[in-house]
């Protein structure tokens, strides 16, 4: 759930850097968003040349001279799955960016002139105005966030397999393993009942508090 919020508040922060009109602000919108159209396949393959400890990550460490840093990001059980979140935020950043992005173009002009005119401006303006407005977004980004976090599948299952000694191994990946790997097909679909319960739970709670604070206007 930690990646989740930070993800989101990476999504909103660049969506509010890039809805301010700055120069480059469209190059930056396709740099951010392309990988999120790129198949998790070649994602991960590609990601592997960089974290493997022979990769390019370590290989750049070791030139730099900070030999300190270089780490088994893929093969040590206490920093993959950081790894493997690391890699999922950056793959699908571009996705929560541009759905908030809509929603700050969907608030009126008028909204923001009155504010203004009000004297309320800055953080105040967003914590007060903006954010309240957008909680329909956020309320789409958070659902999307949520069920793709508890189905990841192919980012753990390319690059390593559920390991090592089973750190990376998601919910899904259990599922195929049981049902392709042992034929356990009883087993694999037990644990699939449970988990879609599992998350139309936790998505219902999820909207429930977020609609709450949703704001028309």
């Amino acid at each position: 759930m930690l990646s989740i919020a930070l993800g989101t508040v990476i999504q909103l922060t660049l969506a509010v850097l890039i809805h301010m009109k700055l120069k480059g602000r469209a190059l930056a919108r396709f740099v951010v968003y392309l990988p999120a159209v790129i198949s998790p396949l070649i994602i991960g393959l590609t990601w592997n040349a960089f974290m493997q400890y022979t990769g390019i990550i370590n290989e750049s460490l070791e030139r730099a001279g900070l030999p300190g840093l270089v780490a088994d990001w893929l093969g040590d059980p206490r920093i993959v799955k950081n790894s493997l979140v690391f890699i999922n935020l950056w793959q699908y950043t571009g996705i929560g960016m541009v759905i908030f992005l809509a929603g700050l173009s969907s608030i009126p002009q008028e909204i923001n002139e009155a504010a203004t005119l009000d004297g309320v401006s800055g953080f105040r303006k967003f914590r007060t105005i903006t954010l309240p407005l957008l909680m329909p977004f956020m309320t789409i980004v958070l659902f999307m966030g949520i069920t793709g976090a508890l189905k990841v599948f192919e980012l753990p299952f390319v690059m390593t397999g559920g390991g090592p000694v089973g750190a990376s191994k998601s919910v899904v990946m259990s599922i195929y393993e049981n049902a392709f790997g042992y034929q356990r097909f009883g087993v694999a679909s037990a644990i699939g009942i449970v988990f879609f319960v599992f998350i139309a739970g936790v998505t219902l709670l999820q909207l429930r508090m977020t609609r709450k604070r949703e704001t028309e206007y």
